[in-house]
């Protein structure tokens, strides 16, 4: 059975803003490794003992790579290391032990055997190792971080390499630590893996053994390097030894555990395990309690998935597991804390694919939480109303339709699937929250338009609400008397009358992005997710955003990336089940902490901005702007006190920011899979505009194919991958179906917008649709008739986006002017074939399309000369 792993390199994404520490990252696979980082957006610290390249590597790459001089064999080096990176960029997120040097000695030779020991190799290739380890789970325990080690091995580490022999015993002393240290990194919330590399076509395989290897499969070190990443930021991945040959993933440790009956025998390998448990597992208080945590690794999707499930028992318990999780591919790891509450996706996998788990707790500190799990499901299955509950896909015991939800990137198509199948309204389940999709236009008109008054809240969210956000999040507040008060101020600040006055802050933004798109197009994603930074900044607070890498760009999307993670459903175990909350937090990987943590660094952000802001004002320096009009009408009269003032305007930039920059980076993915779109917006622009000049507001009304582009795209790629989550604060009835209080109840946008009755061959981007349509968004959401609505990405009910007529305008300028001035592709390789877009999305909540390579080029010399001189017109009138 083939262990083979799928490199999927869209979870490379989530590397942007992670703090990386990188031993040997001057040349090679470490080189490459670095690069890959580097480009996804992490700060990278690495050392290395050339620091002339390493120098000049870091140069090439940005302010957010830096390299040290280090020997790995110092202790005191290493430790070095590690303080530049957290001085530069803050605590490690992930560690690599990646350096390592190949002996040079000749074992055939009688001269060398007379020689002491191969002392350089030992001290390198594993005390270094083992000292970036310790360094490690230092840094992740003193930081409360959740880390990520890996370990940079050899094929030498499991097989025999002669004539290295030296090298090949240090390779596989790395893989003995990958083995000792997965039971123990889980103690400091680390996961820890390790690649193997195969021959690899680098300076350090040697010109003999490269050409010995002939016509063999071979790694590149751009390859091996991907594995290093995808161990690093992979979450399902624990404790595996990644073997790499031809470029190539196979996952071998399991393997390893699940044969070890076929070489030991199983009389043998049963005494071995239970000797194992014997040593391992005991710890607690007094020694009173044991934890026994059970891994069970199982092949699913093409990649190893990990996954912790607990069993709290007494130290004298005979509990075993196969006794509670059954026969199957399984993994017993003692003293394994929670990875749970970061993991609850792959935990419902694995429940899918053995079809039992049995999570079971005797501990006298859990019994008051685990009485109220028990009375919640009593009272679940005895309530005579819930038999009239809506239609919907058949779930697992206890927890539900879980895995339905587990890989966000399929929800779209399921939730599409279960509306044929199941009608306008459908229900599942996630343990004991009720799920209400509202599939139909109908459906989100009667409830969350004509029900307002009790489908205007928000679900219940211990972590990312309650913790996470301290309560003051406006996004997921609950709907009462606080949420209302600040809502009023949002729609001061966005209504139409308001949003007009912000038509200069976008013209000037759209004419810088046109200019940045002119002189480094392979960047467009960062140009469009700097406009609208900038944008939302200069109305809340009248500071700009010049360039992406400007400071405050990254602590605003440091934010937004707390903000994605914690609100994904999924994302953690006690906003799926809310129950949870009364479980001791140790149990569900310490969420409370984390939460704290995320917290901490949020408020810290929004209280300067807001604090500084308020100084300004004060000194008479302040720009006209939304938070200085807020601050002189003395919020703290309606009882918003600084903390709730700063998450006010803070929340503000949360919506206009990256759900702008993913609509324009759609746009532009639209644009390269349809040229015939692209063709029919340039003629329409040109018979309008012309070329003399850019478009104009005032030529809106003109551009109806525009106008439908614009439409259509908000149909085709909403904002999230979900829908609009809301929650009724009473029981309520629809159609002979009963709807629990306390439902989360979703504006399912993906399965109205492909409904293909509605929306004939919905997966194609068809502007066409639109052309007779003459409201804009905002008008159409207040429409009698909801079957007359353009598009429901705005929402609906009195949750709708406030933002939405400075959201049309953003779109409006920027789309008509990048169609304007530039010609959009696929990109060709070097083959001479396009390279076809990748069409999934980053991971998490928002629909932000993974990173791809497109062809833009400016239409004509005449376009380029007008889009310089137009900006620097407007730049200077800025400066005056």
């Amino acid at each position: 059975m083939s262990n083979e792993i799928i490199l999927d390199t869209s979870i490379f994404a989530d590397l942007r803003g992670k703090n990386v520490i990188f031993t040997g990252g001057a040349s090679g696979i470490g080189r490459e490794a670095v690069i890959i980082f580097a480009k996804a957006g992490a700060n990278v610290t690495f050392g290395d003992v050339n620091k002339v390249e390493g120098d000049k590597l870091a140069a090439e790459l940005g302010s957010h790579v830096q390299c040290k001089q280090t020997d790995v064999t110092s202790f005191q080096a290493l430790k070095d290391l590690f303080a530049a990176g957290a001085e530069a960029h803050g605590p490690a997120d992930i560690v690599c032990a990646n350096a390592g040097i190949h002996e040079k000695e000749d074992w055939l030779s009688e001269e060398y055997l007379e020689k002491d020991c191969a002392w350089p190799s030992m001290q390198v290739n594993y005390v270094g190792v083992l000292n970036t380890i310790k360094l490690a789970l230092l840094s992740f325990k003193r930081s409360g971080k959740a880390g990520s080690i890996v370990l940079t091995a050899s094929v030498s580490g499991y097989m025999d390499s002669t004539p290295v022999c030296a090298y090949t015993g240090t390779k596989h002393a790395v893989v003995g630590l990958l083995r000792s240290f997965k039971t123990v990194a889980p103690v400091y919330n680390t996961r820890i893996n390790l690649i193997a590399p195969w021959m690899t076509n680098t300076p350090f395989a040697g010109d003999t053994a490269m050409k010995m290897w002939g016509e063999l499969p071979m790694n590149s070190p751009e390859g091996c390097a991907k594995a290093i990443v995808f161990a690093a930021i992979n979450p399902k991945l624990h404790g595996c030894g990644i073997w790499v040959g031809g470029n190539r993933l196979y996952e071998v440790e399991e393997g390893y555990i699940r044969t070890r009956p076929d070489w030991l025998g199983q009389e043998m390998s049963d005494n071995f395990q239970k000797g194992w448990d014997r040593l391992s597992a005991p710890y607690g208080k007094n020694g009173a309690l044991s934890t026994l945590h059970y891994v069970i690794s199982v092949q699913k999707f093409n990649y190893y998935t990990t996954i912790v499930v607990h069993s709290v028992v007494h130290s004298n318990s005979t509990l075993s597991p196969q006794k509670y999780l059954g026969s199957g591919s399984l993994r017993y790891v003692p003293n394994m804390p929670s990875l749970l509450s970061t993991n609850m996706a792959s935990l419902l996998s694995t429940v899918m694919e053995f079809g039992k788990v049995s999570v079971t707790t005797h501990m006298p500190q859990t019994a008051i939480g685990m009485l109220l799990v028990f009375t919640l499901t009593i009272w679940y299955f005895t309530d005579a109303r819930r038999r009239k509950l809506p239609p919907g896909p058949p779930g697992i015991p206890l927890l539900g339709n879980f895995s339905d939800m587990a890989d966000s990137e399929k929800v779209r198509s399921k939730v599409v699937e279960w509306a044929q199948k199941y009608g306008d309204v459908v229900y599942t389940k996630i343990a004991e929250v009720d799920y209400i999709w509202l599939s139909s236009p109908t459906a989100v008109k009667d409830l969350m338009d004509k029900k307002s008054a009790i489908y205007s809240s928000r679900p219940k969210m211990p972590f990312a609400m309650d913790v996470a956000s301290g309560g003051k999040r406006q996004l997921l507040m609950p709907y009462n008397n606080e949420w209302r008060n600040i809502r009023k101020y949002s729609h001061q600040l966005l209504n139409l009358n308001a949003s007009k006055a912000y038509q200069p802050i976008q013209d000037y933004e759209s004419l810088q992005m046109m200019y940045d798109m002119l002189k480094v197009p392979a960047e467009f994603y960062k140009h469009n997710q700097r406009y609208s930074a900038s944008v939302i900044m200069t109305v809340a607070y009248g500071i700009r955003v010049p360039t992406f890498d400007s400071p405050i760009a990254a602590r605003i999307y440091k934010v937004l990336d707390n903000l994605t993670e914690m609100s994904a459903p999924g994302a953690q175990a006690v906003d799926s089940m809310p129950s949870l909350r009364y479980l001791p937090q140790f149990l569900l990987g310490n969420w409370r902490d984390k939460g704290r943590r995320y917290f901490e660094h949020d408020s810290d952000v929004y209280l300067t901005m807001w604090n500084d802001l308020k100084k300004r004002v004060d000194e008479g320096t302040s720009k006209p702007c939304f938070c200085r009009d807020f601050y002189l009408s003395d919020p703290a009269k309606n009882g918003i006190d600084d903390l709730a003032a700063a998450y006010t305007c803070g929340g503000l930039v949360e919506a206009g920011s990256e759900t702008t920059a993913s609509s324009l980076n759609n746009l532009i993915l639209a644009m390269c899979q349809n040229p015939d779109v692209v063709k029919k917006a340039q003629e329409e622009l040109d018979r309008v505009v012309g070329n003399t000049r850019m478009p104009t507001w005032d030529d809106e009304s003109n551009l109806p194919y525009i106008r439908a582009i614009i439409k259509e795209l908000l149909r085709w790629r909403p904002v999230n991958k979900f829908g609009m989550f809301h929650a009724n604060t009473e029981d309520d009835w629809y159609k002979g179906n009963f709807i629990p209080k306390d439902s989360v109840v979703i504006l399912s946008w993906w399965a109205i917008h492909y409904d293909p009755k509605r929306y004939p061959e919905p997966e194609k981007f068809k502007p066409e649709r639109y052309l007779n349509y003459k409201l804009s968004a905002a008008d159409a959401i207040n429409l009698k008739d909801p079957l007359d609505r353009d598009h429901f990405s705005y929402g609906a009910g009195r949750r709708v986006c406030p933002g939405v007529h400075v959201a049309e305008r953003s779109l409006y300028i920027n789309v008509a002017r990048f169609l304007w001035g530039f010609n959009i592709s696929k990109k060709r390789g070097t083959d001479g074939k396009f390279i076809e877009p990748d069409e999934r999305m980053v991971r998490g909540l928002l629909s932000v399309p993974n990173p791809f390579e497109c062809d833009i080029q400016v239409r004509s010399t005449k376009h380029s000369n007008l889009i310089v001189n137009e900006f620097q017109v407007a730049e200077s009138n800025q400066q005056a």
